[in-house]
């Protein structure tokens, strides 16, 4: 369900990824910001707060019935998250955990105080690392560094950075080439009233047992786009029998400033489990506050 997000939301999607502690973005001055993270000079900067509770829903007596209570019992997470998109397009961010408050008892447990936990991981330049409470590193391996905005689709990485940039400060610039590029990669669309659809069938192998019910994986999906914004609301998930298997929506807003991003994002999949023969489904829902943004670019 994410690669048509990812098309068309670009910078809007791509923003649920990082974090900095206490961070307080710079006064703009002349040319690019400098980095953080990297020596690379920056030309975006963004932070939030990432609040996510998740759960599973079962029918009635269920979850109490085949041991599964600890699926159903709600759980929190609370993230700092910090990111900065470099010059050529690459990015780095880092990710703080926060305590949730939450209130929810699954939340109370802790590791054993002979295993240290990881309290925030960097990444940059294809290495995370994740550090204790004390700042050690307790963690570290390689990735695949990755474009936050591929400059293929734009001829150079100056038009890729304008139009990553004006996905949150000018969106209605380049919704028309936001929905261009969702294009590429559906099998059709058409335009509605209020949004513009996307449908992509997806290249996956169902195997037989999955054909002949509804618990199979997702082969179809359906997306939304606000054609104003060029960002997706809601995606939708479909077996091969036809049967809604999960359901993504997404919810806007903008700053003071006028910077549109993404409010709250609330997900549901209904699962199947073998073991049990019975469905349930899981629910997450996130929700972003303390949005802060800062550019080197001109607009």
């Amino acid at each position: 369900m994410k690669a048509i997000k990812f098309a068309c939301l670009t910078m809007v999607v791509c923003l649920l990824a990082s974090c900095r502690n206490d961070v307080l973005l710079e006064e703009r001055g002349e040319g690019l910001y400098s980095s953080s993270l990297s020596s690379k000079p920056a030309i975006l900067k963004l932070s939030f707060v990432e609040n996510t509770q998740r759960k599973a829903e079962f029918a009635e007596g269920q979850a109490v019935e085949f041991g599964l209570t600890y699926l159903e019992e709600p759980k929190s997470e609370k993230k700092r998250v910090y990111l900065e998109v470099y010059e050529d397009l690459t990015f780095g961010k880092q990710v703080e955990y926060l305590p949730t408050n939450s209130g929810f008892p699954a939340d109370d447990w802790e590791l054993p105080s002979d295993m240290p936990k990881v309290t925030k991981f960097v990444y940059v330049n294809g290495l995370v690392q994740g550090f204790d409470k004390s700042g050690n590193v307790i963690f570290e391996d390689a990735y695949e560094d990755q474009y936050w905005i591929s400059p293929e689709e734009f001829g150079s990485a100056k038009l890729a950075a304008e139009f990553a940039v004006k996905s949150f400060y000018k969106p209605s610039e380049v919704a028309q080439k936001a929905i261009e590029i969702a294009k590429k990669g559906a099998a059709k669309f058409e335009d509605l009233d209020e949004a513009f659809q996307l449908t992509r069938y997806l290249d996956v192998e169902v195997s037989s047992s999955a054909r002949s019910g509804d618990q199979g994986e997702v082969v179809r999906e359906e997306t939304y786009i606000l054609p104003e914004y060029g960002v997706v609301y809601r995606t939708e998930g479909y077996t091969s029998s036809g049967k809604l298997k999960d359901i993504e929506h997404n919810f806007y807003t903008k700053n003071d400033d006028g910077v549109i991003y993404q409010a709250s994002s609330h997900y549901r999949n209904v699962q199947y489990s073998e073991a049990y023969d019975i469905y349930f489904t899981e629910h997450s829902d996130i929700f972003y506050s303390e949005f802060k943004i800062e550019t080197s670019l001109d607009l």
